[in-house]
């Protein structure tokens, strides 16, 4: 029995404050191709082995939360990685985790990163 999996990986940016500062140039065709060359090299460490996944690649300018919940309205599960700088900040959630618990149309998962 042959089992297809679809994998829809969401990375949200936004742009530096000093992007908007007058005179300093900033081409957002770079930008963007910067962003989502990030997401190519990170998610293809893990899928050569895989074969049966299909990666969809969402790479978008937006705040974390909203795009995330944005995403989990068709999402069976959603995954969201945590830092957990520190020994204390290690036993809370971020604030990209804290948001999307209380937005979220679907089960979470928070995994440390």
């Amino acid at each position: 029995m042959s089992v297809s999996l679809r994998l829809r990986v969401v990375h949200a940016w936004q742009l530096p404050v000093h992007a908007f500062a007058p005179g300093v140039p900033y081409e957002m065709d770079e930008v963007r191709g910067a962003q989502q060359q990030i997401v190519r090299d990170r998610v293809g460490m893990f899928t050569g082995g895989c074969p049966q996944v299909t990666v969809v690649e969402d790479v978008r300018p937006a705040l974390p939360v909203e795009a995330l919940t944005d995403a989990s309205a068709g999402a069976d599960l959603l995954v969201v990685g945590s830092h957990g700088h520190g020994t204390v900040s290690a036993l809370l959630l971020g604030s990209v985790s804290r948001g999307v618990l209380h937005h979220t149309r679907c089960p979470v998962a928070v995994v440390r990163a």
